[in-house]
């Protein structure tokens, strides 16, 4: 079943908006200037033809008009399909190229919650091999590892810690003192470390 859903077209996705706030402004701000390019394509051909006069055959008739009168109808109809064909492509290109980035980004910040949460730092970082932060999953995951380690060390040399000063010698209440005191800090430090797992 899992081999069947990673095999599947990234056309046929669950959830097509990742982050709706940025791909809706995305595609807005793409629509806007494919709009405006269009329009302003339309008005300056409007106008640089304004001095122009064509000729045409209309009823068995020769009319002469202004060239900008004749294209108007031409321009509106075919830049307003070019810019509803362009408005598609841009939908598409939206939804399915920030998938590679921002659906990595929503990942990596739901792997940090759940390590905020849990302090889990066996969990390993994935990204899908198509995803454009395959190299940031690569070095998250070394940093994952060393940061094991070093709590691993920590949380070893506080066992210790504890460990040898419950083995000291108990000759006067000050030493008394001292070493408890001792004990409580090694056991709140190893409290401290048991809520990272390694």
């Amino acid at each position: 079943m899992t081999s069947e859903k990673r095999s599947r077209p990234s056309l046929f996705r669950r959830k097509y908006l990742v982050r709706k706030d940025f791909q809706v402004v995305l595609a807005a701000i793409l629509a806007a200037i494919l709009t405006i390019g269009f329009l302003s394509s339309i008005v300056i051909l409007y106008f640089l033809t304004e001095q122009n006069l064509t000729a045409s055959f209309q009823d068995f008739q020769l009319s002469i008009n202004k060239t900008n009168d004749y294209l108007l109808p031409l321009l509106l109809c075919i830049n307003g399909l070019l810019c509803f064909a362009g408005l598609i492509l841009i939908a598409f290109v939206v939804v399915t190229r920030t998938h590679r980035i921002v659906g990595p980004l929503v990942n990596l910040s739901n792997f940090f919650k759940k390590l905020k949460e849990d302090g889990d730092l066996t969990q390993i970082f994935k990204t899908r091999e198509t995803d454009q932060l395959k190299d940031i999953e690569h070095e998250f995951n070394e940093l994952l590892v060393g940061s094991r380690k070093r709590v691993s060390a920590l949380k070893e040399d506080a066992a210790s810690l504890s460990s040898l000063s419950r083995d000291l010698t108990v000759d006067t209440a000050e030493q008394e003192n001292i070493r408890r005191k001792i004990v409580e800090t090694a056991d709140e430090l190893q409290n401290k470390f048991d809520y990272y797992k390694t």
